[in-house]
């Protein structure tokens, strides 16, 4: 049976929001147990923090991106890094 979401004026389905109340209750589970978790690396990466319990993390794939994202570099960037390590960028 749809719920009418007087907020949003949109119809919800109840079974989607009791579905949504054990993903979050699950997840928080997450935070305060010893026992092993299969995750994504993003995941692990940003909750490492709040992941007292947990000693190690084992990755399936290169997490480097997640960890240092770099959407654009700029000249002025690059420069610096060679003037930094002492190399010419422009001979």
């Amino acid at each position: 049976m749809d719920v009418w979401q007087e907020r949003t004026g949109e119809y919800y389905c109840r079974e989607d929001r009791f579905a949504v109340e054990e993903y979050i209750k699950k997840k928080r589970e997450l935070y305060v147990t010893s026992r092993t978790i299969l995750t994504t690396h993003d995941w692990a990466i940003h909750s490492v923090d709040k992941l007292s319990q947990i000693d190690t993390v084992v990755f399936d794939e290169d997490p480097i991106n997640a960890l240092a994202p770099i959407d654009n570099v700029k000249i002025s960037d690059l420069t610096k890094m060679a003037n930094k390590s002492g190399e010419t960028m422009f001979p």
